[in-house]
């Protein structure tokens, strides 16, 4: 519970923080500024292999998760919705849990993904759709920037640790599936558009690399080393 947590906050240690909008959080309760260290990217495993601009429009991945926050039950009725208007789209969705039972079968689910399997998962798909209601910072979302894929994602805090709108992404309502379903659809009548958004996103997700993280806690470490 959040009583619970709150409570460790005001606790006598380093308080490390994955984002800008948990250190704020974390402040209110404690003694001493957290430091923000972001979640790195292995950009070797990482990277683009299809060119952006090359990628069938209408091809979109996505995570699947159980968890009511996640928000997939508003990523899938998006998809839904935009397979209407476009009955040649392909999706793919990963995640940990096993297919979703009444999944459509033009749906394709990778369960438990390797690496090298979401890696290229992300450079087959022109569009990332993350239907997040509430996340620390959204790991998949920056990893799909970096292999390529113009990010639609709804507008919560952890997204905005590395997404802007029509800059770098398109950024939503929450718990809005006709408005991820529209954004979509911009990106997709809207190739140039694409392009530029997702060309934006793979550079500007390279100072989220692993060494940049593992530097940045290396000095939080040595500073309060006695």
């Amino acid at each position: 519970g959040d009583d619970y947590v709150d409570k460790t906050y005001a606790l006598p240690f380093e308080k490390i923080a994955i984002s800008n909008w948990i250190k704020k959080r974390v402040d209110q309760y404690s003694q001493t500024p957290a430091k923000v260290i972001p979640n790195g990217l292995d950009l070797d495993l990482l990277g683009i292999t299809c060119p952006i601009c090359e990628r069938k429009r209408t091809s979109v991945s996505m995570l699947y998760h159980a968890l009511e926050h996640k928000g997939s039950k508003y990523g899938i009725e998006a998809l839904l919705e935009l397979k209407k208007d476009y009955p040649e789209l392909e999706a793919e969705l990963f995640g940990v849990p096993e297919r979703p039972e009444g999944l459509p079968e033009w749906i394709h689910y990778t369960q438990n993904a390797s690496a090298a399997q979401l890696k290229e998962i992300y450079n087959k798909t022109a569009i990332f759709l993350c239907p997040t209601i509430k996340e620390g910072f959204g790991l998949t979302g920056a990893e799909s920037m970096a292999c390529g894929c113009a990010l639609v994602t709804t507008d919560y805090e952890g997204a905005r640790e590395y997404a802007e709108d029509r800059r770098n992404a398109v950024m939503c309502k929450i718990m809005d599936s006709e408005a991820l379903c529209a954004a979509m659809k911009t990106l997709i009548e809207n190739d140039d558009l694409r392009c530029r958004i997702a060309s934006a996103g793979s550079e500007n997700v390279k100072k989220l690399s692993w060494e940049n993280s593992v530097a940045a806690f290396e000095n939080v470490l040595n500073a309060n080393d006695v």
